[in-house]
């Protein structure tokens, strides 16, 4: 399978700071997700990986979603010293202790789950047809429904502190 990731090729002398600053030119989108980042089959992602693909894939994503705090599980590789100082250096907001498995507070799982039931009945046979229609359904997923999973954190984190950290209907 080949790899999907689109590494930076090319030298830059732009840091990290710099090509997150305000201003710089991003490309416009009506989708309310950036584009899928497909990795490699059996691709660890270490500290290493994960800050090259948010150098690589972080400015845009903030100014497709138009978010203001960077949102991440408690992950090894997402907690790292590294990625933490980058993100601390970059002035990118992120909240510093999410749990490593938080499915009710992580809106990614809710899209996951739509991407999922869209593949339903559809042809994915070989690695090739399961590309296709991931991104097929990635593509279409409809700004209103991220806006709309971004607004309900607020009542997800309610409905986590009430049931104690136990699962709710998230």
């Amino acid at each position: 399978m080949k790899s999907m990731v689109r590494f930076r090729e090319e030298s830059s002398s732009e840091s990290p700071s710099q090509k997150l600053r305000p201003g710089r030119p991003r490309k416009n989108s009506q989708r309310g997700l950036d584009k899928l980042v497909e990795l490699p089959k059996n691709l660890t992602v270490n500290q290493a990986v994960y800050l090259e693909l948010r150098w690589e894939h972080l400015p845009d994503s903030f100014e497709i979603t138009h978010a203001s705090v960077f949102q991440q599980d408690g992950a090894s590789a997402h907690t790292a010293k590294s990625v933490t100082q980058w993100l601390d250096d970059c002035m990118v907001a992120f909240i510093k202790d999410w749990p490593g498995n938080s499915p009710d507070l992580n809106s990614i799982d809710n899209v996951w789950h739509m991407v999922k039931k869209d593949l339903q009945g559809k042809d994915v046979s070989s690695i090739l047809n399961l590309e296709k229609a991931i991104s097929e359904s990635w593509a279409n997923i409809a700004p209103e429904h991220v806006r709309n999973l971004a607004l309900s954190l607020p009542r997800r984190l309610q409905a986590v502190k009430k049931r104690k950290g136990h699962p709710t209907k998230y």
